[in-house]
């Protein structure tokens, strides 16, 4: 692989699943701004912390990546969505040394994975339901996520074949 592969979308939309299964050396950002604030879980420390300190700790994390990481990285949700990352994303898009791939959930599938459980997701919004935010939340999303995207997978489907869509994807550079 010759560039990095940057992995965005909405929570629940399964980045980490389908990178762990790529076979290529791989980084979850959302657990390294984590670690990096100093917190056990993701939730709390987007809580504690606050959004402006989440996202400029993310903003830091990717620049690190972009320049020293591994080949595929999978983004938290907001990645891309505030100027200074989706400004990193692009002009590492622009100069050939990164390959952005949405995968797209629909609203309804989002809905469905968290109501089975929203894991270490924190809240984004007051409707204080993880499956309803995913609408509202995907709805200001979705059009940074388009802009930035090279390619658009389905990420509907059964996790290997959203990995098979990926791959082919990066076989096709």
């Amino acid at each position: 692989m010759t560039k990095r592969v940057l992995l965005i979308g909405a929570r629940a939309a399964g980045k980490s699943t389908v990178a762990a299964t790529l076979g290529f050396d791989w980084v979850d950002m959302d657990t390294v701004v984590r670690q990096r604030l100093g917190f056990k879980s993701t939730a709390e420390a987007f809580t504690a912390a606050g959004e402006p300190a989440w996202r400029a700790a993310e903003g830091d994390v990717l620049a690190a990546l972009l320049s020293d990481g591994p080949p595929v990285i999978a983004a938290g949700g907001g990645v891309g969505c505030d100027t200074r990352t989706g400004e990193m994303i692009a002009a590492a898009r622009d100069e050939g040394q990164l390959l952005v791939i949405w995968l797209r959930t629909s609203t309804e599938e989002a809905q469905r994975r968290l109501e089975h459980g929203a894991g270490d997701r924190p809240a984004l919004t007051a409707v204080g339901d993880a499956a309803l935010e995913a609408a509202q939340v995907m709805a200001v999303r979705a059009p940074f996520y388009e802009v930035l995207a090279d390619a658009v997978i389905n990420a509907d489907g059964l996790p290997e074949q959203v990995t098979a869509a990926v791959r082919q994807c990066i076989a096709d550079g």
